[in-house]
């Protein structure tokens, strides 16, 4: 595996080290912190390639962490929780993070998961034939591929990198509805560790940003069958 930037936080110092030890062997580049004042830091002056989160995403300290990196990059998270339930799985889905990981987990299960993270970033850093155009718009939504960012009405949408890889398909299809199954594999690949909840519920949230922006009718939801992005009749 190439050298990648990889940040572990746990509040656990030997696990912390036993990881950073474990990946800098499989070819990582591994900091650590224990804490989120130590973490957000570490994550500003030298943002990383993935995040391990292992502080509690239900405490403030670990939902800090998490919203601060999904909202300042497309930096790609995978917590390491303690909670099995699916409702727990969901919501650390739901708050941004890209895959989730229960505590205690098989050192190779997660250089997996870390495998299978980086080969679908790696894919979409390259392309086989042609390029995808730079710039995608409907409507007043705009997409720069190229730089991962988002406007609606010229403003800015602060976007997670999983949203914005929903609403990039989505808006690349525009006005066809795209099935839940086909979104599942465009965007979270085959190595996907949920099933189509991820998709309901990355959608929501992304919803509601729209929303917010004042893009109310610009996504739609076809029941049992998929998505869409509504285009506008000319």
């Amino acid at each position: 595996m190439s050298r990648g930037r990889v940040l572990v936080i746990d509040p656990d110092p030997q696990l912390c080290e036993l990881l950073a030890h474990s990946l800098g062997r499989a070819g990582l580049s591994t900091r650590t912190a224990c804490n989120a004042v130590d973490a957000l830091h570490l994550f500003e002056s030298a943002p990383p390639d993935l995040v391990l989160l292992g502080l509690d995403i239900s405490t403030p300290a670990g939902l800090e962490v998490l919203q601060t990196v999904c909202r300042r990059s497309q930096t790609q998270v995978i917590v390491l929780g303690s909670s099995r339930r699916d409702e727990d799985v969901v919501r650390g889905l739901d708050l941004g993070a890209d895959d989730y990981l229960v505590k205690p987990f098989s050192f190779h299960e997660l250089l997996a998961r870390i495998r299978a993270r980086r080969r679908r970033t790696a894919m979409e850093a390259t392309t086989s034939i042609s390029p995808p155009p730079a710039m995608l718009k409907v409507d007043d939504l705009t997409l720069n591929t190229l730089r991962g960012t988002v406007s609606y009405a010229e403003q800015p949408l602060l976007l997670t990198h999983t949203e914005f890889r929903l609403l990039e398909y989505l808006v690349g299809h525009a006005g066809a509805v795209v099935p839940t199954r086909t979104l599942l594999d465009a965007v979270w690949g085959q190595e996907r560790p949920v099933g189509p909840d991820v998709v309901r519920v990355t959608m929501h949230r992304l919803q509601h940003k729209l929303n917010e922006a004042g893009a109310r009718d610009l996504l739609g939801k076809v029941r049992g069958v998929g998505f869409i992005v509504r285009v506008a009749p000319t």
